[in-house]
């Protein structure tokens, strides 16, 4: 492994750079793959917190399609809104590892691993809508208000 890393330490620097890079990007990419997966997949999350993330995937197609600037900047600012509340949660679980890790350092990956799904969460309440096609945004946003309507009458 030393010897690995030492072979990379002899390359340019513009390479290690982008190496590094891209192990970054990678790493944010499957990261981002885990996240949306658990959101569709996962049966574990209450209905709570489902009709949360129902409503900010709602909140971003409604703003897509909006008619006029005016209501999708305030879908944007209200997306960010509630991104800025989740890296503000992911800077206290970075900030409570650091200061409990000194009385067991358990506590500092923990608040690492806490910290990283608050901002993959984050990431998630801003991502893409992978798509231009009205129509196409519109069935998502069709089938994201049945979906709603479903988890408000079984709750």
């Amino acid at each position: 492994m030393s010897n690995f890393i030492s072979q990379i330490l002899s390359w340019p620097i513009i390479v290690q750079g982008a190496l590094g890079s891209a192990l970054f990007w990678l790493c944010l990419l499957i990261g981002n793959k885990i996240v949306r997966a658990s959101i569709r997949h996962s049966i574990t999350f209450g209905s709570e917190r489902k009709m949360r993330i129902l409503k900010m995937e709602r909140l971003r197609y409604t703003g897509a399609l909006a008619p006029g600037i005016e209501p999708t900047t305030l879908s944007t600012v209200a997306l960010l809104y509630s991104a800025a509340g989740y890296a503000f949660k992911a800077m206290a679980s970075i900030v409570l590892g650091l200061l409990l890790g000194d009385l067991l350092p358990l506590f500092r990956p923990i608040g690492y691993m806490f910290a990283l799904y608050y901002l993959f969460w984050a990431i998630a309440s801003v991502r893409d809508l992978h798509s231009d096609d009205e129509a196409q945004l519109k069935s998502r946003l069709e089938e994201l208000e049945k979906k709603i309507k479903i988890l408000e009458n079984g709750a």
